[in-house]
């Protein structure tokens, strides 16, 4: 093929906005901030609400969910997808997992990277489960021994913090393309700073959790809620996600899924021995103060066994 060098050159920035926006439509969320940087025209379209918009129309992302079975000793898993259709339902599935113990999972795609291990004792482990193929495998081991302490995604790394021998807290990162792990920027935040949380999604480039705390009088224990907050970078603070209130939550995941964030909770049922499973989508606005949040009608989704604890939620795009 003959290719003109002194022919003008077609810079990004000159493209109509309807092709640029076809294009990015398709990307999946996670390469925006990347994105964000090739051009000027990128940074405004990644930053539009239209965007988000047509990102939930095309309905790519599957929501599965894996309960565990606190009734019998072997802690017997159990995995549901939500079924999208009106009315939404839990459909009984299947997904390729190691029978290890189970302390994070990262949903890129349709790849499911599950990490295993939690001691030094039990190794960290890194394992992929392809949902199209149900294939299941294992990434090259860590270089350094860690005590697991949390784990996410960043671009196109995967960041997994943890304890060394010393208990100094060290960081390795898992590069997609490549396949390889790397030492990542050394963590000075005391450990004592880290917030644990109920739930934590990412949505729009924003951290969320959502976090409860339970305190034990006579006896009795109260649960005194939190509710949804996101990360502000700037002041280094957690904040509250206003307008919404979820007074019921008791077990709660949380998903992206399909650009909004899907919130997921259990309630003790009126029928013996059953639990309900609840389902809302929270869309997220930006405000002079922080985000607003606006939860779509709750929505029951099925029942299950009331010995049954929700463990693992995952948003997998297809």
């Amino acid at each position: 093929m003959f290719i003109d060098a002194n022919a003008p050159r077609i810079s990004l920035d000159s493209l109509p906005d309807e092709i640029l926006t076809e294009i990015l439509v398709r990307v999946p969320n996670r390469m925006d901030p990347i994105l964000s940087t090739v051009c000027k025209s990128f940074r405004r379209i990644l930053a539009s609400p239209h965007l988000r918009t047509l990102r939930r129309r095309l309905k790519k992302d599957t929501i599965f969910l894996m309960f565990v079975d606190l009734g019998q000793a072997d802690l017997k898993r159990e995995w549901f997808r939500i079924d999208e259709n009106v009315p939404r339902s839990l459909v009984s599935t299947h997904l390729s997992v190691p029978r290890l113990p189970i302390r994070c999972t990262i949903a890129i795609d349709a790849e499911v990277f599950v990490i295993c291990g939690s001691s030094l004792k039990i190794p960290v482990t890194v394992w992929v489960s392809d949902t199209r193929t149900g294939e299941l495998s294992q990434v090259p081991d860590l270089p350094v021994e860690l005590m697991f302490r949390g784990a996410g995604l960043v671009c196109n790394k995967i960041y997994l913090v943890g304890a060394d021998h010393d208990k100094v807290l060290r960081a390795e990162d898992f590069d997609l393309t490549s396949r390889t792990w790397s030492p990542a920027t050394p963590i000075t935040q005391p450990q004592r700073d880290w917030r644990a949380a109920a739930a934590n999604a990412s949505i729009d480039k924003k951290s969320l959790l959502f976090e409860f705390h339970n305190t034990r009088l006579l006896r009795c224990e109260q649960w005194v809620m939190f509710g949804l907050m996101w990360y502000d970078s700037n002041t280094s603070q957690w904040k509250m996600v206003e307008g919404l209130s979820f007074n019921r939550a008791n077990s709660v995941a949380m998903a992206e899924y399909n650009s909004m964030l899907a919130f997921i909770w259990t309630e003790e049922s009126s029928s013996a021995g059953l639990k309900k499973i609840w389902f809302t989508l929270i869309s997220l606005e930006k405000t002079e103060y922080g985000f607003h949040g606006s939860a779509q009608p709750f929505e029951t989704i099925g029942t299950v066994p009331i010995s049954w604890g929700m463990r693992l939620c995952l948003s997998v795009r297809r």
